[in-house]
């Protein structure tokens, strides 16, 4: 086998490594940054603390970014439109997209993704500036 399918191989495993550690809660801190800012900039804040905007993907895990707002009426959460508008969402952090609490009405405009305190999300425009929750990944046996 070739020196570059081994590269493929760990850096595969890798990456399932750390998708695995996302989904398990003992190796995900959820931060409340009570800075209000454009949902870009509440990203790079996130990255800087070795993390991103939250990606949620259950009830369970709406519950408890819901929980962390504190009396805040929308916070950021790290669903965005891909690139352009009326593509497909995705989360900063790259997983899969297979949970969602809409409000109904999406415009083309709105591009990034903020939570209400009563847990629903509504699409924002990214000028808007929101406090916002970061999803940093620690103690994970490959992230240390």
């Amino acid at each position: 086998m070739s020196f570059q399918f081994y590269i493929f191989l760990v850096a595969s495993l890798f990456c399932v490594l750390i998708f695995l550690c996302s989904f398990v809660a003992d190796f995900v801190t959820y931060v409340f940054v009570n800075e209000h800012v454009m949902a870009r900039t509440a990203e790079k804040t996130c990255v800087e603390k070795n993390g991103h905007l939250v990606s949620i993907h259950s009830q369970q895990e709406n519950n408890i970014v819901k929980s962390k707002m504190g009396n805040n009426p929308r916070v950021w959460i790290g669903l965005k439109r891909r690139t352009v508008q009326n593509r497909p969402w995705v989360w900063y952090d790259g997983t899969e997209v297979d949970f969602g609490d809409w409000e109904p009405d999406v415009t083309i405009d709105q591009n990034y993704v903020s939570m209400k305190s009563d847990g629903s999300w509504e699409a924002n425009l990214n000028s808007e500036k929101l406090p916002f929750v970061c999803k940093i990944i620690d103690d994970c046996p490959i992230s240390s």
